[in-house]
């Protein structure tokens, strides 16, 4: 699905269930069973996905393995190459075949044509739920985590959650005035956690 209406937004862990009561009241319907992501980004030693991310580069790109409903990559993973270009966003995705090729890529990492040599660096968890409200679908993603690749026993946890509204349709809804900030024009994950488990950024 192409969706043209995207919206993100941030929302206060503790108002949490607040925001629920409330899209329920609006008859947004629960269309999936909620679902844990693990994400383990990779990197180069000149960290260029998180600089050319910080200053919004492009084209640019983000090189991770995704799991689901596990706390490792023991079972089926994903590779995923995020690439922002000046126009658009696409991603790419190769399913990982083999507990062995998942250990290779952990291990010794993966060559990129445009970063070199990149490595397991920063591990991403986080709850991610699914409603429908009309023509909008509403992703809740809750309970984010992150931590060192290498040192996995410190963890931070993120203070907020991320709200996002898709569509394939251009008709916006309004509900975000009492519960929710501004529209934001980007979140990410990958840079929020680089900044607090590398370079200790201590206001998110």
């Amino acid at each position: 699905m192409s969706f043209r209406l995207e919206k993100k937004f941030t929302l206060d862990t503790r108002k949490y269930d607040e925001f629920i009561r409330y899209i329920n009241t609006i008859d947004a319907k629960k269309i999936y069973n909620s679902r844990k992501v693990f994400s383990t980004y990779f990197e180069n030693d000149f960290f260029s996905s998180f600089k050319q991310s910080e200053e919004g580069v492009v084209p640019r790109k983000k090189i991770r393995i995704r799991s689901y409903n596990t706390n490792d990559h023991s079972v089926v993973s994903k590779l995923e190459i995020k690439i922002s270009a000046e126009d658009s966003r696409f991603k790419k995705v190769e399913k990982i075949k083999s507990k062995h090729q998942i250990e290779k890529l952990l291990n010794r990492g993966l060559l990129d044509r445009n970063y070199g040599l990149c490595k397991p660096l920063l591990n991403v968890s986080y709850e991610r739920e699914y409603y429908q409200l009309t023509d909008h679908r509403i992703t809740i993603d809750k309970n984010i985590n992150y931590c060192n690749f290498k040192r996995k026993i410190k963890i931070f946890k993120e203070p907020l959650s991320i709200i996002e509204f898709k569509s394939d349709t251009t008709k916006d809804i309004n509900l975000y005035d009492s519960i929710l900030t501004s529209p934001i024009s980007r979140f990410s994950k990958y840079c929020r956690g680089m900044n607090k488990v590398f370079f200790n950024v201590k206001n998110f």
